[in-house]
């Protein structure tokens, strides 16, 4: 069954803590690498070290990925291994003679030794092929230990056979049948005839497929008799050579699959076949950057250790005080606390960076939360009051533009830019309010109190307006 992490739900885990049986995804540990590059982590709760599950929670089933095992053979490695096979196999099959039977028995070493290599490359969750130069090495120790496999095979079915029933026959036949991929698994992963050959070996890595193991077997019983399908095709319209040649590729082809089957298979259920091995997918999660402050800020969230987290934050806060992620997070856990005195005052800091980034719709936006909180909420900064004010005016919102207007010169009497900020109010007055009698006391005042004003046409053009709409 597969485990999720415990603060996000949704996420499949591929950390443990043993001790108290919780799972994590990858954004909730204190995570790193060994030197193997294998994953290693500590709980950002408790500090203790976490078990690595590798790829056990996000693996697919098998039966979902049929299409990409399939096409595995036609990988670059794999297509030049069995392109180089079919090619000499197809040259010896011509030529005929002993010569050929003895670099068919080769060319057959390699495909097994490269099978076993696509199985164990498949387990450790590699995408791609093995090197077609890997199944040249180490001779034909591979081939000649599958012989004694199947050797061990073949004699159990020979003593069952010497009791002289044709029942006890039938099921020693179809009992190594089935066992057959079970062994051919164990022996890619321990390579050794003795795990591969013991009964209680296979039926535990049965029991630990379970009902899978059947659908597995299912498909291996359908890709086994495949060739014969394609050399049906063909029978009657090539020559016996020819047709000897499209069942050893066709062969060749199903075998391949066979083999990626089995490995992904192992793959999917390593967690109860007892081992850890991650894809490329689960590796790169594992491998991505995530801010431990964050991650630790969210899981204290998640626990109700409230002021752990806010201590936090405003520590990371003093660190990066242009950080807007940080910003954003200290201001959601001042609101889920309630502490609105506090969330107010953090957010004229916030604004402020905000502001300092020029992203005057995110200032915006921040603005009517806190105005949401608290309808009396003005802004500090003389600055982003004018800024605000502009924005509400474009949108419509003329009282709320005049809120943050109001008395801006005696607030922030060195603001240098009240007099055009004075200039929007009479224009909200006239535009929004048709209060042309108070728009003429503004644009008096910024007669008045700012000669120097360079924008002195606005100003006439305004007033002008004003009495017409008197008039």
């Amino acid at each position: 069954m597969r485990s999720y992490c415990k603060y996000h739900p949704l996420e499949s885990a591929i950390w443990h803590n043993p001790q108290m049986d919780v799972f994590y995804c990858e954004k909730c540990v204190d995570g790193s690498e060994s030197e193997g590059g294998h994953g290693i982590a500590k709980s950002l709760m408790t500090g203790e070290d976490l078990h690595y599950l590798g790829s056990a929670n996000s693996a697919v089933p098998f039966w979902e990925v049929l299409p990409d095992i399939f096409a595995y053979p036609f990988h670059k490695n794999a297509a030049i291994f069995l392109g180089v096979l079919i090619v000499l196999g197809g040259a010896m099959i011509q030529a005929g003679g002993i010569v050929s039977l003895v670099v068919l028995f080769v060319l057959l070493a390699f495909i097994t030794k490269y099978g076993f290599l696509v199985i164990a490359s498949t387990a450790e969750g590699k995408e791609e092929p093995p090197n077609a130069s890997d199944a040249m090495n180490g001779g034909f120790d591979v081939l000649g230990k599958q012989l004694l496999v199947q050797l061990f095979f073949g004699g159990f079915v020979f003593v069952v056979g010497m009791i002289g029933s044709s029942f006890l026959d039938f099921l020693a036949f179809a009992l190594v049948v089935f066992v057959l991929p079970a062994s051919l698994m164990m022996f890619a992963v321990e390579e050794d005839v003795a795990s591969a050959v013991n009964p209680a070996d296979l039926m535990r890595l049965i029991g630990h497929i379970g009902w899978a193991y059947l659908l597995l077997y299912l498909f291996l019983f359908l890709l086994s008799g495949a060739s014969m399908g394609v050399v049906t095709l063909f029978s009657g319209e090539v020559s016996e050579n020819v047709l000897l040649t499209i069942f050893m590729a066709s062969t060749l082809y199903f075998l391949m699959v066979a083999y990626r089957l089995m490995g992904y298979t192992i793959f999917q259920y390593q967690a109860e076949l007892g081992f850890v091995s991650e894809d490329q997918k689960t590796k790169g999660r594992r491998r991505k950057n995530v801010n431990i402050v964050d991650a630790k800020v969210d899981v204290f969230i998640k626990e109700g250790c409230y002021e752990k987290a806010l201590k936090l934050l405003h520590k990371e806060v003093k660190l990066r005080p242009n950080s807007v992620q940080t910003h954003e997070n200290l201001s959601r856990l001042l609101k889920a606390m309630g502490d609105k005195e506090r969330y107010q005052e953090h957010g004229n800091v916030y604004m402020k960076v905000v502001y300092g980034f020029g992203d005057e719709s995110r200032l915006y936006f921040l603005y009517c939360q806190y105005h949401d909180e608290d309808s009396r909420f003005i802004p500090n900064a003389p600055e982003i009051r004018h800024c605000l004010a502009e924005q509400l005016y474009q949108r419509g919102k003329f009282k709320d533009s005049l809120a943050l207007l109001a008395n801006l010169h005696k607030d922030s009497p060195n603001y240098l830019e009240v007099p055009h900020a004075y200039l929007l109010m009479a224009k909200v007055l006239l535009e929004g309010m048709s209060n042309p009698k108070k728009a003429l006391q503004f644009l008096g005042f910024i007669k008045k109190n700012y000669p120097q004003y360079p924008n002195k046409e606005a100003i006439v053009e305004l007033t002008a307006a004003c009495k017409q709409a008197m008039a």
